[in-house]
């Protein structure tokens, strides 16, 4: 590969759009998030699988309060 095919390689990998399909993928993890919170009116513990899929979607757990 000469220094012109590189370029030109390097020019089409960094046009590429990367981000392409990530705003479909974080609509459907916050919709599956959302419907775990919904699933229960009542929800006082998440098991670790529910807390994984919220922790990927970037929801963050304050500490909960000192009693």
């Amino acid at each position: 590969m000469n220094d012109q095919e590189f370029n030109q390689l390097l020019e089409q990998a960094l046009g590429q759009n990367l981000s392409a399909g990530t705003d479909t993928f974080r609509d459907d993890l916050l919709a599956r998030c959302l419907e775990i919170l919904s699933a229960s009116e009542h929800v006082t513990e998440l098991d670790d699988s529910q807390l994984e899929l919220l922790a990927a979607a970037g929801i963050p757990f304050p500490p909960p309060p000192e009693s």
